[in-house]
């Protein structure tokens, strides 16, 4: 699953840049890198224009230090020494270009990519690499936007307690997710996080982890959540745990 699903991410990444070639936005430094055709317009994902297609694949889900990844004293690693690279812009314009929104995204990330086709509603798939180069909880961050009054937001899900949070999936070594479920009038998405046991661990004692399942699941129109934590540990590198370990989707 881990494999198949960074396949079909380079994939994306590869065809968004060759699809796209660099073309200089109405921002200084910036440059416009996809573009999907969307209500009233279209959707756009907006670089530093100093992140070349071919060092923007070298990043992608490597590190998004360009120094990290180049070397020190590479020639093309010497611009962002005095400034890092600017965070990737989510853009939305209508029909004649005019901007109607700019959303800076996750994290201050300078590499995002859109997949408008993997859910319906239609929801579009907005991720962004947060990659360190290094750790369990760095990776890929994945936001689902809707429109909504003719702008663009995020999904939010509510809870039981009535508390709404954005629909918001990680994929890192601790850290996954999963469409298990979808059609134009329903939607079911699992996400597991394997974090430290923070109120449990003591020193000199071997850490302790624990597990949230948590599942999103939608109607078609409005998204719930629910989530349950248990101990446990678990890696992106095994198998997706069974269904019944997670809250159950209302109307499954």
């Amino acid at each position: 699953m881990v494999l198949e699903l960074k396949v079909v991410r380079l994939a994306i990444l590869a065809a968004a840049l060759a699809a796209r070639p660099a073309i200089a936005g109405s921002d200084p430094g910036y440059r416009t890198v996809q573009s999907i055709g969307a209500t009233g317009g279209s959707i756009q994902i907006l670089e530093d224009a100093r992140l070349t297609p071919a060092l923007a694949r070298k990043l992608w889900e490597t590190a998004v230090d360009p120094i990290f990844v180049l070397g020190e004293n590479a020639p093309e690693a010497q611009t962002f020494k005095a400034r890092p690279p600017r965070p990737a812009k989510l853009r939305q314009v209508d029909h004649g270009g005019a901007v109607i929104q700019d959303i800076v995204l996750d994290n201050q990330a300078p590499i995002a990519r859109i997949e408008p086709d993997r859910l319906a509603g239609p929801i579009y798939l907005v991720t962004t690499d947060n990659n360190a180069g290094f750790g369990s909880y760095s990776g890929l961050v994945t936001t689902l936007y809707k429109f909504r009054s003719g702008r663009l937001e995020p999904v939010r899900a509510l809870a039981s307690d009535q508390h709404a949070e954005a629909v918001v999936l990680v994929d890192t070594l601790k850290s996954g997710w999963k469409i298990i479920d979808h059609s134009p009038t329903h939607a079911v998405i699992e996400q597991l996080l394997c974090r430290p046991d923070l109120d449990h661990n003591k020193p000199g004692e071997e850490a302790r982890f624990q597990l949230t399942y948590i599942t999103y699941w939608s109607d078609g129109r409005d998204w719930r959540v629910a989530k349950r934590v248990t101990p446990g540990f678990w890696e992106n590198e095994g198998d997706w745990p069974a269904a019944s370990n997670f809250p159950k989707a209302g109307g499954r």
